[in-house]
């Protein structure tokens, strides 16, 4: 697509340089040298990287700049350009009423001064120019005027100061209710309707809701939904009573208390829009093609939102606020019975009926029921069979499908057009995940899973009960054809199928850890797939890769690194640990033994909410049928921050064979073993372990070498110094210690040494 290079190139990055050019331009023509020319860009440069700090955050006061333009094959530039074009105009006129300016400014003949040059510039300008400098000038002020209406009357703009000032206002007055009882939605009717060409939509969702707490509910806050034009909430026994326009919350009470186990009747509604153009922030989830929109930021939800709290603790500190609390401690047994996703959350009974625009499709969570067309209006009908955790999806899209039966589940993928490339490697993947998981943990729960393609505004996949969005940026768009990468569509596909399992039948409850159950469960059951699909020898990449994730994230912790079983919203824990601390379990129980207690603790705490399962409940079920040393080693990855270095410190083989036609191979392998605290600091431990051994004819990072293993056999390692001697047939070409990253090595790096 030539034309995209044109136009981005031009009109999006080299135009604006061109304004910038005539600033510099004109900037010199007004100094009396070029020195200072230079010095006053240099100072407007600056200007324009501190002007932020101080509430100039807005784009009518950096020069040629402009509002985002992001581009997705699915939405195009979809609405992003309408600002972009105002910017354009606004800063060109400036730019020209500059250059006409300049023009006449000019230094002509001998060298004159400001002053002699002003007083001629009528004379220089002509009529013409001066015709041309006005008009430059009035569509400058016109455009700005429009700017100014569509971002800060139509729409709202908040400085970063502002935001956190609100922020710390809204702790301040809130924090005190975080622990109020809250109803629990039990069912959930969703009517909507998207307008995807108005980028609009109105919801209503009629809800069962229910009191699981000990007392009665007589107040509830409520927020209001992401980029709402307008909101209400309906509760029998209550009304609003109190509107917190600031902070976009109302107070709503319950004349009639809920009583503990008391099941109501309610409706939440929104009305969604949007009027000319933002400077910032704008919606990419309500878009003219792929709109992607989640139950949490489509209808008002309960609660104080812990996300809206200031995270950076040097801000905190500033602001007087307490430590930040990032998690409910795991001993804490008052949030067992509130899962991962909120205090708010449980399972539910689904159902929806989707209208949009003929053109397009609707998906949501469920079975699709009935599909009509009337009046230029696509209408779908969808039921969920069985409970499904309060988290489901909208979307609506103009995509190819295609659809295939495999063991009694249909898999559907929805793409782009020009999206194909990776379709059918998702579907096997699908495949391969579902029959390995339903063997490994348990059935599947629904009869069809679909994978839909949303526009890379975002960059992510998603799972839902049976419905998984995926980002055009992370899978349908990536280059397959050099076999020496890792194939990240199959990885990702795996994963979120896995979410299933993990996540949709079993949650973990809203206190430390959670994310073990959810997130690294699901790394490994990928992983799993990943192995069966490629080989053991391949995996090394991708967790060599895991491992240099969470060695970066642990020296970039803000906080305190927190051991695997307590990880508090730490990525870097949960997901890339996760993976390496999960296929150490496996390394050393073996598949069998390792799944049969992951399907075991599944069948306890399967759609269980009273209480929901933590990582102690995961723990004793992987300990269940272990020696006290597996018992060691899982506490190793799990309860304590274990560090080991591990060096293939030298290495010779003989260059002849002996009688016997083998060659003697002499390894030397320095060994250590760590416990960090949180902040870093380590303690030695004793080593005892029994460490895998390798010897390769090919470097076991080139993902397309074939059959290179020599050598295979774990070996007892102890603290300092170790000398291996081996007979091998082949003569090798790499050694390694802990070669396939089953260890949280501090440096794998030296794991490999060439002969």
């Amino acid at each position: 697509e030539l034309g995209q290079y044109l136009f981005r190139l031009g009109y999006l990055t080299l135009l604006p340089l061109i304004m910038m050019a005539i600033l510099a331009f004109f900037l010199q023509i007004i100094s009396p040298n070029k020195y200072i020319g230079m010095g006053l860009f240099i100072l407007y440069y600056i200007a324009q990287m501190v002007m932020g700090a101080y509430g100039f955050e807005h784009h009518m006061y950096h020069f040629s700049q402009s509002s985002s333009v992001p581009y997705s094959d699915i939405n195009g530039y979809g609405h992003f350009l309408q600002g972009a074009h105002w910017y354009t105009l606004y800063w060109g006129a400036l730019s020209v009423f500059l250059a006409i300016v300049g023009f006449a400014l000019w230094h002509r003949g001998p060298s004159q001064t400001l002053r002699t040059r002003l007083s001629l510039v009528s004379y220089n300008m002509s009529l013409k120019g001066q015709i041309a400098a006005v008009i430059s000038l009035l569509v400058f002020v016109g455009a700005g005027y429009n700017i100014y209406y569509n971002t800060r009357v139509i729409n709202e703009f908040v400085t970063s100061d502002d935001n956190e000032a609100l922020q710390v206002r809204y702790e301040q007055e809130f924090s005190q209710y975080k622990d109020l009882p809250l109803p629990i939605i039990t069912d959930v009717d969703l009517h909507i309707d998207i307008y995807p060409k108005k980028r609009a939509l109105n919801a209503v969702a009629k809800i069962k809701f229910t009191n699981t707490a000990n007392e009665p509910i007589t107040r509830v806050l409520i927020n209001e939904p992401s980029q709402s034009k307008s909101w209400d909430v309906k509760m029998a026994g209550g009304k609003i009573v109190e509107r917190l326009t600031d902070f976009g919350m109302v107070w709503f009470e319950f004349e009639q208390p809920l009583m503990p186990n008391e099941v109501r009747e309610g409706e939440l509604s929104v009305s969604r829009e949007h009027d000319g153009f933002v400077d910032r922030g704008s919606d990419t989830q309500l878009v003219h093609n792929g709109t992607f929109v989640n139950n949490r930021e489509l209808l008002p939800n309960f609660g104080y939102q812990k996300y809206f709290q200031i995270a950076d603790k040097y801000e905190r500190r500033k602001h007087d606020l307490p430590e930040l609390e990032r998690a409910h401690k795991l001993e804490d047994s008052r949030y067992y019975t509130q899962n991962e996703f909120g205090p708010a959350n449980g399972f539910i009974n689904y159902k929806a009926t989707v209208t949009t625009d003929e053109s397009q499709f609707a998906i949501t969570p469920g079975y699709l029921k009935s599909e009509s067309v009337k009046d230029g209006r696509r209408t779908f009908v969808y039921e969920m069979d069985s409970p499904i955790i309060n988290f489901y999806s909208v979307l609506s899209a103009e995509l190819e499908s295609k659809k295939v039966e495999h063991n009694g589940v249909n898999i559907e993928v929805y793409y782009h057009k020009d999206h194909a490339w990776n379709v059918d490697r998702m579907i096997e993947s699908v495949q391969d995940s579902i029959d390995y998981y339903t063997q490994a943990f348990g059935p599947y729960q629904h009869k069809q899973l679909r994978i839909i393609e949303f526009p890379k505004y975002r960059s992510f996949a998603q799972s839902f009960a049976n419905t998984v969005p995926y980002s055009e940026s992370i899978g349908f768009i990536t280059d397959l054809r050099d076999e020496s990468k890792v194939d990240l569509p199959y990885y990702v596909t795996a994963h979120e199928v896995a979410h299933q399992w993990w996540g949709h039948q079993v949650s973990g409850a809203n206190v430390e850890g959670s994310a073990v159950i959810s997130e690294s469960l699901s790394q490994y059951s990928a992983l799993m797939v990943l192995k069966k699909r490629f080989g053991a020898e391949k995996l090394r990449k991708f967790l060599k890769y895991e491992l240099d994730r969470y060695l970066m994230g642990r020296t970039g912790e803000a906080f305190e690194e927190m051991p695997l079983y307590k990880t508090q919203s730490q990525q870097y824990l949960h997901y890339n640990k996760g993976s390496v601390a999960m296929m150490a379990l496996y390394d050393r129980l073996g598949e069998e033994r390792l799944n049969a207690a992951l399907k075991a603790f599944l069948n306890e705490f399967k759609y269980q909410a009273t209480p929901y399962p933590t990582t102690l409940d995961l723990l004793s079920y992987l300990k269940r049928d272990a020696t006290q040393a597996e018992q060691r080693f899982i506490d190793d990855q799990f309860k304590y921050i274990t560090l080991y270095e591990l060096e293939m410190k030298a290495v010779s083989v003989t260059d002849d064979v002996d009688s016997e036609g083998f060659y003697t191979v002499t390894l030397s392998v320095e060994a250590t073993k760590q416990h960090a605290d949180g902040q870093g600091e380590e303690t030695e431990q004793p080593l005892d372990e029994l460490i895998d051994i390798a010897l390769f004819s090919d470097d076991p990072e080139n993902l397309l070498a074939e059959d290179f293993v020599i050598y295979s056999q774990k070996h007892h390692i102890v603290s300092g110094t170790n000398t291996i001697e081996l007979k091998v047939k082949e003569k090798p070409v790499y050694a390694g210690v802990d070669p396939y990253i089953k260890l949280v090595d501090k440096d794998s790096k030296n794991n490999l040494a060439k002969f």
